[in-house]
């Protein structure tokens, strides 16, 4: 199935364009639904019409000059697939954080194997940039129009927005990074604080 990406420039600076979408024809689906006026799911739900849902967030450790990311992998099962924690040995701010933590997961989601997902966060500019919503910061403008590029490596990407609440084992594996010396991941077998919150967000999902 071929589909077309409408091409938008966006001004990152004054004198300085940079597409954050390209035209193009191409036999997977990049789809991009999030819109300005949907409202930000509060609690962590199974993907629907995809197989997987990969949810990212990234933590910042000020006093340590570094910065965490966290990712988590699930099928529209509920099943663990896979997680990663991973170490960022650089001294970055809160949004270059989120776009790093965002591009990890879309590398990530390559290395596992899977094609057609739900990649989540609770960065609103982020997933607004990712899904042509809104203009990306200028200081992650280039790191965005890569993602962007990246995701036609895979069958379907969707972008998709929630609260913190659903983003809970997200951003426990990013916080956990601290302790790390670069990264953790897990593959269908997973700790016992990994347990717990999927546990936990199960029981919210089929409960509300």
């Amino acid at each position: 199935m071929k589909v077309t990406l409408l091409t938008r420039i966006n001004t990152i600076e004054s004198h300085r364009l940079l597409p954050t979408f390209v035209n193009v024809h191409t036999g997977c689906a990049c789809t991009l639904p999030v819109k300005k006026s949907s409202a930000a799911k509060k609690n962590w739900v199974p993907p629907t019409g995809l197989n997987y849902k990969e949810n990212v967030d990234g933590a910042v450790f000020s006093a340590q000059k570094t910065a965490g990311v966290g990712v988590v992998i699930r099928d529209n099962e509920c099943h663990f697939i896979a997680g990663l924690s991973k170490k960022l040995n650089l001294p970055l701010g809160a949004i270059e954080t989120e776009a790093t933590t965002v591009e990890v997961g879309i590398t990530f989601a390559g290395e596992i194997g899977i094609r057609d997902f739900v990649l989540e966060g609770d960065s609103l500019i982020m997933i607004q940039a990712l899904s042509d919503s809104a203009l990306a910061p200028s200081s992650v403008a280039s790191l965005v129009y890569g993602i962007a590029v990246a995701a036609y490596d895979f069958r379907s990407v969707k972008f998709s927005h929630v609260c913190r609440n659903g983003n809970i084992l997200a951003h426990l594996l990013a916080k956990h990074a601290l302790g790390i010396v670069d990264y953790c991941d897990w593959n269908e077998k997973s700790s016992c604080f990994i347990e717990q919150a999927l546990l936990h967000d199960v029981s919210m999902a089929f409960t509300n």
